[in-house]
This record gives C-alpha cells, structure tokens and sequence, in this order.
C-alpha cells in the first residue's frame, strides 16, 4: 500500500464552525493533560524576575539642599527680580560648569577621592529666589558629603559666571535614610507569574493545534483509504477502594456502552470474516498505548460468547500484556514454545468454554527473529484449525517490524488508532508497514473516544454511540 492510499489530503474548504469547535475542544483536553505548565512557569517566571531584580538591583540615595538667592550691587543692595533671574542663570550655567570639570576637581580634591561617582543637578524653583542642588548617589552618606562639597564650593566657583551672589542655606534633606529606587518584589513577582502564565498558554495552545492527530471519525475517515468500522468509548472507574478489575465485557463496573461497542464491532468484524473467508485476524496500533490489546482481548470475549471457538494470541513478545488486561498471572507462552521449554498443551489455556489463551510469556529482544522462524508459522497454523477465529495481538506497527512479520501468517488486519493520540505520520507508518506484506484491512477502530465539546456533533457521546453503528464506511 502506497503512502497516497493510506494517507489522504481532505478537499481544501474554509474553516467552519465545527472546525473552531474542534480546535476548542482540542485546547481543553491539552489544558486538562498539561495544566501543570503554566503553574510552573508562573512560579518559575516569578522567580526568575525577582532574582533578575536582585541581581540587578544598585540602590540610588537623594540628597538635596534648598537656597535663596541674592545679588548684591556695589552698594549691597538686592532685588527679587534680579536674585530670580540670577537663581534661573545659576540653574542654566550649572550643566556647564559642571562639564568643564572645574566644580567636579575641586569636589574631588575636597573630598579626598580620584573619582566622583555621584550624579550632581540644579534647578531653580518657579519664579521664585530659590534655588535647589541635588546629589544622587549608591551611598547615603557618600551622597551626603558630595552635597556638603557642593554646598561649600560653588558659589566660589558660580561667581565666575553669574558675578556677586550670595547663597542662603534654608532647607536640606540630611542624610538619606532609605533609596529612592526601592524593588517591588511583589509586583515584579506579579508580572513575571503573568508572563509565565502566557507562555504557558501560549505552549499549550501551540500544542493542541499542532499534534496533527485524529480527533474525530470523520478525520479517520478523511485521512486514510480503509474502512472505518467503530468506535470503542474510553473507560473510566469511579475511586473506590476496591480494585475496579480489567477493563472487560465481563465486568459488570464496565459502563455498557463499551459492551455495546465491542458487540458492534464483533458483528462487522464477523461480516466481513465470513464474506472474505478470514480466520486469522491480527489486531494492530501505531504507537503503544492506543489500546489493541484491550480490543483484542474483548473482541475474543465477544466471539466466544456468540458461540464462537476462539483462540488469543499475545504476539507482543517483547512487551507481553494480554495477561494483565485479563487480569490473570503472566505463565508460560510463546516464547517459551518456541524456545522448546514448552510444550503446546502447557501453553493453552482455556480461559472460558470458547475462548483459549496463548499468552506471550517472558519478555525477549530478539523477538523478530522468533516471530520469522518456522515454528512460529507453525503454531499459528495449528491454532487456527482448531478454533474459527484466531486473534492476534501484536505489537505496534510502527515502530517494529514484528506486527509486519506477524502479518505475514494472518489473513486480515484490524487497525486501532486511539482518538487525539498518534500523530498522523505515525498512523500512516503503521499502515503503509503491515501494508507490505500485503494483508487485507477489515477496517480502523477509532478507540478511547471521550464526549467532549464536539461529542454530540459526531453521535459519540457516553450512551450516543448510534451514530455510527449504522454505517460501516
């Protein structure tokens, strides 16, 4: 099978609403599995700012003087107008004598250091006489003493420029007792649990519309050439303190509309087994994880209790797990046949009046090479004359060539593909690799359906499974 036969590209159209719905509906599964990304990068955000704050963090301490200005003529005599502009003059020329560095050498010959590392300002207040200095500074008294130099100073220097003034001390601020540029931790703790929380958002939405999974039967349908034939709804026990049991059509905690699927699916498979003359039926999936084994398990129950001889094959020989979906213990398998430590009556068990079970037994790595040997042809030979349906539960085809070899010996494939699960390419790598050994396709089970926001558009709703029961396209 080609990878155009499998995989097709639905006609182009424009996005209707169901496929916003689809999309939302997508979202919130992704914020249900990963809510717990967006906690951690809203504490990881918060974290990171405020440490980026400390780490940053230089304190800044304000120390300032206020005076009054006056200028006095030849005969001692001053002026509010004249001391105003002479104030406003003072503000004007003070950038400058600063940058000529005439007031800076003579504050650092004051004080007694090679370098002044304080920012030093002026301006005069309004249309008044006043004038105010201000020394900023990463050390309150270091602050404190430049403003005392400067106080001390300028004038002397300022008469120079603006001629005969005098400077009247009146107000001045001390020794700073705190920083003027304090750190909000809280608020900067605020903001970066906000980023946080958008990125967080950001992910989960960038992955919810990016998996390219199969979401719905009609994607299913749109995307691959072989025939839709069900759904199987996910199961989910309410805690108790007992052990819920396998998720079984034996278990009477198992909801019915999972019995009802799995009748459903019996009866299609059936149809098309006796339309096609198809005993051995290999059950398959992408990845791990999308179920196969729990419908090859119930699809085996299903057919026994129609009056069916059965025979169940665990082929997964490297991860055995029909023994744990039945809920029994794990005993002597095929591995054990095949390496000769045991015979096929040892093997078979018959698990009910028509169901007989042949576990995979101890784990092995080498498991292609057993599956491909002649014994193994063999046994599924024998198995298959005395039942009338063999199933086989193998492993995931897309990421082994065990489901291929398996393959090889059945008459037709099951596919299971989980609902929002693989991604597309990997459905596509599954089919195309059982496609090479050129097995027919019964048809695609779509498994693990949940009712969600788009669950009654598509009839698969707990209890609204008819939808799709009647058609078997």
């Amino acid at each position: 099978m080609q990878e155009n036969e499998t995989l097709q590209s639905p006609q182009s159209r424009p996005l209707s609403f169901m496929d916003y719905r689809l999309a939302l509906d997508a979202i919130v599964k992704a914020a249900k599995k990963m809510f717990f990304i967006p906690l951690v990068l809203m504490v990881l955000g918060a974290a990171l700012l405020c440490g980026y704050r400390w780490y940053k963090y230089s304190p800044r301490y304000f120390a300032t003087a206020t005076f009054t200005v006056a200028i006095q003529n030849d005969l001692g005599a001053s002026t509010q107008y004249y001391s105003s502009a002479t104030a406003k003059q003072l503000a004007l020329t003070f950038p400058s004598i600063l940058n000529s560095g005439l007031l800076n050498n003579t504050l650092m010959k004051d004080l007694g250091v090679s370098a002044l590392n304080a920012s030093i300002s002026a301006s005069a207040v309004g249309e008044t006489n006043l004038f105010s200095m201000s020394v900023t500074a990463s050390n309150a008294q270091y602050a404190y003493d430049v403003l005392q130099s400067v106080i001390k100073n300028y004038p002397e220097i300022a008469e120079y420029v603006v001629g005969n003034t005098k400077l009247t001390l009146i107000d001045e601020s001390g020794v700073p007792k705190a920083p003027i540029n304090k750190v909000n931790y809280v608020k900067n703790a605020q903001k970066g649990a906000l980023f946080g929380l958008a990125a967080g958002v950001v992910i989960i939405v960038a992955y919810a519309l990016t998996r390219q999974t199969i979401r719905t039967p009609d994607e299913l349908k749109s995307y691959t050439s072989v025939p839709f034939i069900g759904i199987v709804p996910n199961v989910r026990f309410k805690k108790r303190k007992k052990k819920p049991g396998p998720i079984s059509i034996m278990n009477p905690r198992v909801p019915r509309s999972f019995t009802n699927a799995i009748r459903v699916l019996r009866t299609r498979i059936e149809r098309a087994a006796k339309a096609e003359g198809y005993k051995k039926i290999l059950i398959s999936s992408a990845v791990s994880g999308e179920g196969k084994t729990t419908v090859s398990v119930n699809l085996a129950m299903a057919f026994a209790k129609h009056s069916k001889k059965v025979v169940l094959m665990g082929c997964d020989l490297r991860n055995p797990s029909v023994a744990k979906r039945l809920g029994v213990e794990n005993g002597a398998g095929i591995t054990e046949y095949l390496s000769g430590r045991a015979t096929l009556d040892e093997i078979c068990t018959e698990q009910s009046e028509n169901l007989t079970l042949i576990l995979g037994g101890a784990p092995i790595q080498n498991a292609s090479e057993a599956i491909a040997s002649k014994r193994m042809r063999a046994l599924i030979d024998t198995m298959s004359e005395r039942c009338d349906y063999l199933i086989l539960d193998t492993p995931p085809a897309s990421l082994l060539t065990d489901a291929s070899e398996i393959a090889r010996y059945a008459d037709a494939a099951v596919f299971v593909v989980r609902q929002d699960y693989a991604r597309r390419s990997h459905i596509l790598e599954g089919l195309d690799y059982l496609s090479q050994s050129r097995i027919p396709f019964i048809g695609c089970i779509m498994n693990g359906v949940e009712g969600g926001i788009s669950s009654h558009d598509y009839g698969y709703g707990y209890g609204k499974y008819g939808g799709y029961y009647g058609n078997s396209k």
